[in-house]
Order: structure tokens, then C-alpha cells, then sequence
């Protein structure tokens, strides 16, 4: 890092971008440490609630509590004479995108072990809790975590923060690690997901045709009774991935177009915040798609005011 930048002592002044954005970044991290944090309670205090799937969820609310929490950390360096302390200290600097980032590749990958999981759901419904087991579920979200923790810290000691002016993500990771790791693994596992939801999706329509078509002769199976029990859970794993998919592909975009082509700094603090709200839209689903954690969330709420 150049010595000019932390020996510089002039105060900078917060201006009204800056203002807006810590704004902003406050009330995302409220919402989504509020919302993942009921999250994580509701399925711990609620019996019905600890199933396999739900495991993955909470998973999930694990990463996007991190990423809230993170919120925060990124909007620090808005504060006066905050940029200097992170481009002065390297361990700050780098500690800054790597928690961001492996809170992303945690719900990426989460995102790509609940595809998968609904996808034996619907296709092997009679033999899935024989199939899928609370240690396997726990032996995959270990691996899945340890993945991200491993892609996390790539940019502890692979990084370009001796010659960066400034600690920002564009001169601090390298080109080879943004836009050639990271973006290609994204696309990767999106198409995955999206890959299995489109099966799901198949397979989920022409077993609602038969189901319809049981309940008109009322003589229903069991199979046909297990994918009517799913599809409402099948609903909100396709909308969660929709939100996902809204929130963070333009931040992507901008960052494959950051080292090719150039984007505006502005664009990209409004991109991140963008991409951080999506942490806050699982609570929201879930309140409103499935009425057993909206269950669980107005009884935990009401003993809480009580």
C-alpha cells in the first residue's frame, strides 16, 4: 500500500451519497439480523420445525446473518478518515472483503445443497428420509461451509494490497481471482440450480395433473399425497432462488464489467447494498409462504411482548 495514503491527515467529510448509503446499511443490517435471527430461533424452538430441509434453512440464515452483520463492516469505512485506516492496515482491509465474500459463497452454496436436496425430494419422495439422513445433511452442509470458508480466504494470501492505492475490491483481489474463480463459479452453480428447478418443476407438474385427477376418482396414492405435502416447500425454495438470483446477478455483472470494460464506483455501492437486501428477502418468504414458520414466528413475537 503507498505510505502517502496513511500519512495523509486531512479530515474527510461524509457527503450526501455517503450518508444515504451508511443509512441504508443500517437498516439492512436491522432487518436481516432480525429476520435470520427468528429464523434460527423459530426452528430451534419449534419441534415440527426440525426436519431435514429446515436444516438447510437454517444454514442459510447462518450465511445471510453473517452477511448483515458484514453490512455493517462495509459501511465503515464511509465514516471520516475511516478509508485511510483500511488502506494504512492490511489485516483490516483484506478481513473486510473476505468476510463478505465468504458469506456469499456460503449462501451460493447452500442455495445449490437445497436445489439438489428438492430435487430427490420429488424424484425419490417414498425413499428420501432413507436417502437423506440428519448426519448426511450435517456431513454436506460441513463440506458446503467448508468450501466457502477455503474460497473465503483465498485473498489472504493471494492478493495485490502492496501495490493497491486504496482498499477497494477492484485493486486489492486480483483479476485472476474475481473474474476468472469467482464469476465462473457463480454461473456455475446458478446453472445448477436452475438446472434442478426446472426438473422440479416438470416432474412437480405432471404429478399435480395425476393428483388432480386422483381427487376427481378420490382414490389418491401415496405418492401423489407426499408431492401435495412438498409442493407448497417447493413454491418457496423457487422464489428464494428467484430473489437471489434478482439481487446479486447485477453485482455480478458489474464486477465481470469492472475489470474489463470499467464502472463507476457510485455503481457499485449501490449494487452491494443491492445485493446484501437479498439476506433480508428469506425471512420475508418465509413468513409469508409457509404458515408453519409463520406460526412459529407469531408465537415466538407474542411471547416475546407478553
Amino acid at each position: 500500500m503507498n505510505d502517502s495514503n496513511c500519512s495523509a491527515t486531512s479530515a474527510d467529510m461524509m457527503s450526501v451519497v455517503d450518508v444515504v448509503t451508511v443509512t441504508v446499511s443500517l437498516v439492512l443490517c436491522v432487518v436481516i439480523c432480525a429476520g435470520n435471527t427468528l429464523t434460527i430461533v423459530a426452528v430451534w424452538r419449534t419441534a415440527s420445525l426440525r426436519t431435514v430441509p429446515n436444516m438447510y434453512v437454517v444454514s442459510l440464515a447462518v450465511a445471510d446473518l453473517l452477511a448483515g452483520v458484514m453490512s455493517l463492516y462495509q459501511c465503515v469505512k464511509y465514516l471520516p478518515n475511516m478509508q485511510k485506516i483500511f488502506d494504512c492496515y492490511k489485516f483490516m482491509c483484506l478481513t473486510r472483503h473476505m468476510l463478505l465474500v465468504t458469506s456469499l459463497v456460503a449462501s451460493v452454496l447452500t442455495m445449490v445443497v437445497l436445489a439438489v436436496d428438492r430435487l430427490i425430494y420429488v424424484k425419490f419422495c417414498l425413499h428420501y428420509d432413507r436417502m437423506i439422513t440428519p448426519r448426511r445433511a450435517l456431513v454436506t452442509l460441513g463440506t458446503a461451509w467448508g468450501l466457502a470458508i477455503l474460497g473465503g480466504t483465498v485473498s489472504l494470501y493471494h492478493n495485490t494490497w502492496e501495490s493497491a492505492s486504496h482498499c477497494t475490491m477492484f485493486q486489492v483481489f486480483t483479476v485472476y481471482l474475481q473474474l476468472y474463480l469467482f464469476v465462473p463459479c457463480f454461473v456455475v452453480c446458478c446453472t445448477i440450480i436452475a438446472c434442478c428447478y426446472c426438473y422440479i418443476g416438470s416432474i412437480s407438474y405432471r404429478h399435480r395433473r395425476d393428483i388432480v385427477r386422483q381427487e376427481q376418482i378420490r382414490t389418491p396414492d401415496i405418492h401423489t399425497s407426499r408431492l401435495r405435502q412438498g409442493w407448497p416447500l417447493i413454491q418457496m425454495f423457487i422464489l428464494v432462488f428467484g430473489t437471489f438470483m434478482m439481487c446479486w446477478t447485477p453485482c455480478m455483472v458489474a464486477l465481470a464489467l469492472g475489470y474489463t470494460v470499467g464502472i463507476s464506483i457510485d455503481v457499485m455501492n449501490f449494487l452491494i447494498p443491492l445485493a446484501v437486501a437479498n439476506c433480508g428477502m428469506n425471512f420475508v418468504i418465509y413468513a409469508l409462504k409457509n404458515s408453519d414458520f409463520r406460526r412459529a414466528f407469531k408465537q415466538i413475537l407474542c411471547q416475546s411482548r407478553r
